[in-house]
């Protein structure tokens, strides 16, 4: 049987805390840029600010934090933080 390894990109999201630079859910939650935009709304942000932050965050692989947390690209992650996204990932394919 064949098995697929898990990659992640740049234009994948997590939500991380500002303080520890890690995660704030579990490593089987994953945010595309449209599930980011969707977010974007709980903030009470107008549609040209939502446009403005998903524009930084395709610039700069991350947000400007609200509520001691901020989506950050998961390349930016460490390593390790990285292979426990992997390792889970993998798992429930």
């Amino acid at each position: 049987m064949e098995t697929n390894t898990i990659k992640l990109y740049e234009t994948d999201y997590v939500l991380v805390n500002n303080k520890t630079n890690t995660p704030i859910e579990g490593f089987d939650i994953v945010y595309n840029l449209e599930e980011v935009r969707g977010c974007l709304y709980d903030y009470n942000l107008d549609e040209e600010e939502i446009q403005g932050q998903i524009d930084l965050l395709e610039a700069n692989g991350e947000l400007e934090d609200y509520y001691d947390c901020r989506f950050i690209s998961m390349t930016k992650l460490t390593t390790d933080i990285q292979k426990k996204y992997i390792e889970t990932l993998n798992q429930i394919q």
